[in-house]
């Protein structure tokens, strides 16, 4: 047996729906989802629009297979990646309507990737950032006093992070075969692990905020 841990990422979606069902309705939207790594809501990003989608991550091996994902599902006039941070977009792409953010922020924290990402926002854009739980109140303060509007959040605790990821994961490398490479098998092995020492480390939560006019 293989282990994707994608497959088990799926089981979160049904979030992914519940914080853009938060957004109000917009026609077409333009759409940045920084960090999107293989894609998992990239594509459920795609069935829930008829918007238009740029999705960026450096990985490129994880990119290789959204493209995959993008044309076995006849995206490719609505969905489009590149390789490169979140941080350094080129030159003329944006502003967007709604910009995405699913576990991508922790790398730089949660008040720098307000401003990286906002600057890709139209006026009265909506940014939608999935990060570690930490303090909610102190991260919905840094979000007012970063320009924005916060429309609400919602937290993932760690039983949900166990029900819906975590122990199907350990399932799966417990019946893991010779064919999945033992350094992958030792790296979720050790996710797991942390998870399991740690759970209250674990949540994570969905910020939901708007662009203020003059920010």
């Amino acid at each position: 047996m293989i282990v994707d841990p994608e497959v088990f990422r799926a089981n979160l979606l049904k979030y992914t729906r519940i914080a853009f069902q938060l957004l109000p309705p917009i026609t077409g939207p333009a759409i940045l989802e920084a960090g999107c790594g293989t894609g998992v809501p990239t594509i459920e990003l795609s069935r829930l629009c008829d918007g238009s989608i740029l999705a960026v991550d450096t990985d490129g091996a994880a990119l290789e297979r959204l493209r995959d994902k993008i044309a076995e599902n006849r995206l490719e006039e609505r969905v489009r990646t590149l390789q490169c941070s979140f941080t350094q977009l080129p030159p003329g792409e944006g502003p967007f309507d709604i910009v995405w953010a699913e576990g991508s922020v922790s790398s730089i924290g949660f008040t720098a990737a307000l401003a990286a990402l906002g600057r890709h926002l139209k006026v009265g854009g909506f940014l939608v950032v999935h990060d570690e739980e930490g303090d909610c109140l102190a991260k919905a303060q840094a979000s007012q006093a970063g320009g924005f509007e916060v429309r609400g959040f919602f937290v993932l605790p760690p039983s949900v992070w166990w029900n819906e990821y975590y122990r199907h994961l350990e399932a799966a490398l417990l019946e893991a075969t010779a064919a999945c490479p033992a350094i992958e098998l030792k790296r979720l092995w050790e996710e797991v692990a942390q998870f399991r020492s740690e759970p209250q480390r674990c949540g994570s939560a969905y910020f939901i905020m708007r662009r203020r006019e003059g920010a």
